[in-house]
């Protein structure tokens, strides 16, 4: 089961005709977004699920200010000014894609978490909860992925990486089907010393669902890089993705995310504006440029490569037409939780509200599977922290945060739902 997708997309989002061609090329596919943390304004009080909305509807085009060797502004998100992040969320509803959203810190410029953030991991990790309770219950996302900074050997140590990783993925990870990516290097860089290091971590392993590289040059094709790194990610839990990738002048090179089972890869720049250079032109379907001179149009289509169009539609509907799988999100509630309710479930609830240290609650409660007055002011204080309604009733919304907060515990108890006791 295997998805395409592009990354840096630089459509109009918006733009149906857009929507359309994307949509042939990569049914049901991935779509990567930048958002550069250095648009994210510095919290005045706690950083709560509003602030993450807020921060996220006016999020700016995160490439804005990337710029090729001579200088010149891409613009490559295609879309400038309030909003464009959420614009490209709805894209990604309109053509069925799911969002691989990569939280990094543009090169260009500074900014108070700066491009290494490690004295900041509480404020991201916080900010990664908040994000993907706006994916799942603001945008209505079922499956979403996170990819933790682009290329973060440029300025993080891989200790610090590792670190930021923890908090970021564990942050987000509050629903089953939100996936985790780490790495974001070019191959070979992740293969002379990051990945190494991430493999030995037992506990960023737990949390974690791919290691992400970047195929892109000549150099990195047919050297064995991604069969490399799928040996050294055998024995854990991760899977390779590829989240850039261009075959540089060599079609053939598709064959190795064939070979190698690569579940996840996005083309860079298939769609992009004309002005990129010579840099992979091998690869991109149509370009488009507002250029008034010449009386053309933001968004209009200049120039369209029918061959290439038709060798993607025919590579990705052979070989990764088909979503990803989405997993069960646990068990259905028969019934709530409330004062007077007595059963294994109530344990369950009790050790989560003892041990979820990360929102300070703690109310040391005696786990007896009686749900008493300290219960329920322990879970009307959980209720408040995740901005739902403070009943002090455990009903199916609160159960699955409890569920997904705490998915270790959840693993070890045995209990039953189904009938009141």
């Amino acid at each position: 089961m295997s998805v395409a997708g592009q990354c840096w997309q630089t459509s109009q989002p918006l733009n149906k005709k857009h929507n359309t061609i994307i949509k042939s090329m990569f049914p049901a596919g991935i779509e990567r977004i930048f958002i550069d943390l250095a648009d994210i304004p510095q919290p005045n009080n706690n950083v709560d699920n509003n602030y993450v909305e807020t921060v996220m509807n006016y999020m700016p085009d995160g490439m804005r200010y990337w710029q090729n060797d001579e200088g010149e502004d891409h613009h490559l998100l295609g879309v400038m000014g309030q909003g464009s992040t959420v614009n490209h969320l709805l894209m990604c509803k309109n053509i069925n894609a799911i969002p691989l959203l990569c939280l990094g810190h543009s090169e260009e410029r500074q900014s108070w978490l700066s491009r290494n953030p490690i004295n900041h991991v509480t404020f991201l990790e916080q900010f990664c909860k908040g994000l993907a309770h706006y994916l799942r219950n603001k945008m209505g996302f079922t499956q979403a992925h996170l990819e933790i900074f682009n290329e973060p050997k440029k300025c993080i140590p891989v200790s610090n990486y590792i670190t930021i990783c923890k908090h970021m993925s564990r942050g987000f990870k509050q629903y089953p089907n939100f996936k985790v990516h780490v790495g974001s290097n070019d191959i070979e860089q992740d293969l002379a010393g990051y990945i190494q290091e991430i493999v030995k971590d037992k506990e960023l392993l737990k949390t974690i669902d791919y290691y992400a590289t970047h195929v892109l040059w000549e150099r990195q094709h047919d050297q064995g890089y991604i069969a490399t790194v799928n040996n050294i990610l055998k024995g854990t839990n991760l899977k390779q993705s590829v989240t850039e990738f261009s075959p540089d002048g060599d079609w053939d090179t598709f064959n190795e995310l064939i070979e190698n089972n690569i579940e996840i890869y996005c083309i860079l720049f298939v769609l992009r504006r004309d002005f990129f250079g010579d840099v992979f032109d091998d690869i991109y379907v149509f370009t488009r440029e507002d250029r008034p001179n010449l009386g053309l149009k933001s968004g209009d289509i200049i120039s369209f490569n029918q061959a290439k169009f038709n060798m993607l539609v025919a590579f990705n509907n052979k070989y990764y037409n088909k979503q990803l799988p989405i997993e069960k999100e646990g068990i259905k509630l028969k019934k709530i939780y409330k004062n007077g309710s007595k059963s294994m479930g109530v344990t369950f609830i009790q050790k989560v509200l003892n041990c979820d240290i990360d929102i300070d609650l703690n109310p040391k409660l005696k786990v007896d599977g009686w749900f008493g007055a300290k219960t329920e002011a322990a879970v009307k204080l959980f209720q408040k922290h995740f901005n739902i309604t403070q009943t002090g009733i455990v009903d199916e919304k609160t159960f699955k945060i409890m569920m997904f907060n705490e998915p270790n515990l959840f693993d070890e108890l045995i209990y039953d739902i189904s009938v009141s006791k």
